[in-house]
């Protein structure tokens, strides 16, 4: 009975892996404020990177930021097993859907289109970035190329790598390689504020999304989902996150939080 030369081991999830040697290992990219990496001591910061702190604190865990990800190998990477979970913000699509298992939001992000400061061709009306003589900046795999594919599908859309710095696509657009880009003023506001005069959100026209930053763990292991979701919503409830959030954010229209539940 059992054994024998027909018997398949069985592969140890990442939730009974952290279980058994109290290590929680992250995925993250760099992405100010939600996460930063000081380039001396390795240490990491930033709105994530606290939340897990005091997840990892509470849950009797030690976090691990295992690896540096980009948009077009982090869910491979996750479901290789060289982390347990993205620790990062990330939106949940119908295709990323198929590749990785998606917590509860842990906070909303506004997403806008960017142009240049002296630019008005586009204010009042988004439709006319909807054409071919028009271009956006992206980043390959990242939301900002899905969202541009799915609102401005008849645009050009110039790709950065998806391990490039965000900052990238603020500077090719602010040096005329590009009409626009998508991102979060949470972000854009930073490149603002250090260059004065550059860009400008497009005036008159509402957010072009209102997107939920979630923590993926690896497709199929409903125990650690189920683990994240309860940690996550403990630390919502609790006034943890909106904490952390306030030592980073000025302003209550950049990160939203989720609305508490009574």
């Amino acid at each position: 009975l059992g054994g024998g030369e027909g018997a398949v081991a069985v592969q140890e999830s990442a939730f009974a892996r952290v279980m058994r040697e109290k290590v929680l290992r992250c995925g993250y990219q760099v992405y100010p404020p939600f996460s930063m990496k000081d380039v001396a001591t390795g240490e990491m910061r930033g709105i994530y990177p606290d939340i897990f702190a005091e997840l990892g604190k509470q849950a009797g865990l030690k976090i691990e930021w295992a690896e540096e990800v980009g948009t077009d190998d982090m869910f491979t990477s996750l479901a290789a097993g060289r982390f347990d979970a993205l620790c990062t913000p990330l939106t949940a699509t119908p295709a990323r859907a198929l590749q990785a298992a998606f917590t509860r939001p842990v906070l909303f992000v506004p997403f806008r289109v960017y142009v240049r400061a002296n630019d008005r061709r586009f204010d009042g009306d988004l439709g006319k970035l909807n054409q071919a003589d028009k271009s956006f900046m992206v980043k390959d795999g990242d939301l900002t190329e899905i969202l541009a594919k799915a609102d401005f599908p008849a645009a050009q859309r110039k790709g950065l790598g998806g391990l490039s710095d965000a900052a990238q696509m603020y500077v090719s657009v602010a040096t005329g390689k590009a009409d626009a880009l998508i991102g979060e003023p949470v972000f854009a506001s930073i490149y603002m504020r250090n260059n004065p005069g550059k860009l400008k959100a497009v005036e008159g026209v509402a957010p072009l999304r209102v997107i939920p930053g979630m923590v993926a763990a690896p497709l199929g292991d409903v125990a650690m989902v189920r683990f994240l979701d309860t940690a996550l919503q403990s630390l919502q409830d609790s006034g943890v996150v909106g904490q952390v959030v306030g030592r980073y954010v000025s302003g209550s229209d950049v990160v939203l939080l989720p609305r508490v539940g009574y």
